[in-house]
């Protein structure tokens, strides 16, 4: 779990495949950019 909102999961990570139930385009917070670039770079 790499966020939770009023104790419920909103967005999730397992190895390379993440699920969000909101759009992180829509704050001027980059960390889930930045790691869904890192995680797209990496080699499998």
């Amino acid at each position: 779990v790499l966020a939770t909102y009023e104790g419920h999961p909103v967005a999730v990570r397992q190895d390379r495949i993440v699920a969000l139930c909101f759009h992180p385009e829509l704050t001027s917070d980059l960390r889930l950019h930045r790691e869904f670039v890192r995680l797209a770079m990496a080699r499998p």
